[in-house]
């Protein structure tokens, strides 16, 4: 961060949201917001494609985004995707465009990771308070619920509804009437049956809300019902019974609502109607702040060494009692390994050390499920599990490394995003494989000679005579490095001349 700038983009399912700040010292300084209503939801058809007009309109959006970013370091800017990018079928398209015009990459995180950053931003705006919190913020496409105590989330959770997608499927033609609003209500109610009992009133002690739709009935309750402070149980009935007289969305004139906000008030409104129902709230009040805010604090943690990522890995390996000693040899030799690579890597050598580290860690957890091939069952924990501060991106790339860690060597299903790296696999396995004796050991002299479609690795001979089982094992290489159309050639490693060189590459 070469002038102490950052940014957050939040590319959501109804609105993209753009927050700039300036970390001085330790404090952070909101400089500059700015939020486009693009209701990206509303273009996916039932095959969850999206239309070619609402993408037309998310691109121009991004243009005006990307001239306000423009200046800021890529490092420095973190732009977010939500449930509709979650969902989109066939979105490489769309992601190849949408980066080409912000200069900037796209996370597309899961719902988990929304609501552990909404809830992150909300405590930004928040008195310090030794209380549980309810924290609920209603967006386009999914709806987030998270209680929390100080600045730690608890219990998060993240729901297939939003008011784009409520106000599609119940008041898609503007019409509104009491049927239909019981109709969506009873969906909405359904949807919450399943969490009632974990976020009912006995596990907290006050509830907030986030974002447009809660921030939206907050004005319109503080303008028709200014004695209600908050929203109620109350005043949701009596927004409910206004709204449904006026009979068409087209009709709805509230002092408060934003024109904006108007086609997608409905959808809102019924979610947030069925929230306080099942869950026995009686009372809100509303958060200025939401996801962006805790993009922002989040950015600024990584910055200063503070990842939400680290300490995601950390607690999973308490969890699935890694050990600790073996992921650290075989980070070390596979950091080693990766520095004589450096200049053949697809990946870029920090990031590529960061997945490596994490990959060290997570390695062996499938063994708390299954010895017999215990890489595949660590694999599918590390790219389904929801791993908070990753993006899906991040947890594929770490799966990919650790699903072949060993014997066969498997290609994962390639995206405009994802591209094997297959010497990050090189470096990971030889790591495993010098550490096998679970000991550590100094790594062997050795050298690379890289091509497209060949590793050499040329290994100190004496080493080699002194462990014939790991010898064994690389002259076994070559065989599961066939599937990939790779060869691999191990050979020895004695004149003077191997012995200076650092690395080799050829072609």
């Amino acid at each position: 961060m070469s002038d102490g700038r950052v940014a957050a983009l939040d590319l959501g399912s109804n609105s993209f949201h753009l927050l700039i700040a300036r970390i001085d010292s330790d404090k952070i300084r909101y400089l500059d917001r700015h939020k486009e209503m693009v209701r990206l939801a509303e273009g996916l058809d039932s095959n969850n494609k999206l239309s070619e007009k609402v993408a037309e309109r998310a691109f121009a959006a991004l243009h005006r985004f990307a001239e306000i970013i423009n200046g800021i370091d890529v490092e420095s800017v973190r732009v977010v995707g939500t449930n509709t990018m979650r969902t989109m079928r066939d979105g490489d398209a769309f992601l190849e465009k949408a980066e080409s015009i912000l200069g900037v990459p796209i996370n597309i995180i899961s719902g988990i990771e929304e609501a552990r950053l909404i809830y992150l931003g909300v405590t930004q705006d928040l008195a310090p308070s030794e209380e549980k919190r309810l924290v609920v913020d209603i967006g386009g496409g999914s709806t987030e619920l998270i209680i929390g105590k100080g600045i730690a989330p608890k219990k998060l959770e993240s729901l297939y509804m939003g008011c784009v997608s409520y106000n599609c499927r119940f008041f898609k033609d503007g019409e509104i009437n009491q049927e239909r609003y019981d109709k969506a209500l009873r969906a909405a109610r359904r949807e919450l049956w399943a969490h009632a009992d974990q976020f009912s009133k006995e596990s907290w002690g006050e509830a907030v809300g986030s974002s447009g739709t809660i921030r939206s009935v907050g004005e319109i309750v503080n303008h028709h019902w200014p004695d209600e402070h908050d929203i109620t149980l109350h005043s949701l009935d009596k927004l409910a019974k206004k709204l449904i007289k006026f009979g068409h969305s087209d009709a709805i004139e509230l002092v408060g609502l934003k024109e904006n906000r108007r086609p997608v008030i409905m959808g809102g409104v019924v979610i947030l109607h069925a929230i306080f129902l099942e869950l026995t709230i009686e009372r809100m009040q509303v958060s200025s702040y939401a996801m962006k805010e805790g993009i922002i604090h989040d950015l600024v943690g990584r910055v200063r060494r503070s990842d939400a990522r680290d300490i995601t890995v950390s607690n999973m390996m308490v969890n699935y009692r890694a050990d600790e000693l073996q992921s650290s040899c075989v980070e070390a030799h596979a950091i080693s390994l990766l520095k004589l690579l450096k200049n053949d890597l697809t990946t870029k050598i920090k990031p590529a050390q960061r997945l490596i580290s994490w990959a060290a860690s997570l390695h062996e957890i499938g063994l708390t499920i299954s010895h017999s091939g215990f890489q595949k069952h660590s694999a599918y924990i590390i790219l389904n599990g929801d791993m908070l501060g990753f993006s899906k991106l991040e947890q594929k790339q770490i799966s990919f490394i650790v699903l072949n860690q060993r014997r066969r060597i498997r290609a994962v299903a390639e995206s405009y995003h994802f591209t094997a790296d297959w010497l990050l696999v090189l470096a990971f396995r030889l790591a495993c494989l010098f550490c096998r004796a679970r000991k550590d050991e100094e790594l062997p002299q050795l050298r690379f000679k890289i091509s497209k479609k060949k590793f050499v690795v040329k290994i100190d001979e004496e080493w080699l005579a002194n462990h014939p089982l790991t010898s064994e094992e690389l002259e076994a290489e070559s065989h599961y490095w066939i599937s990939q159309d790779i060869q691999f050639k191990l050979s020895l490693l004695s004149s003077e001349s191997d012995a200076d060189q650092q690395s080799i590459t050829v072609g």
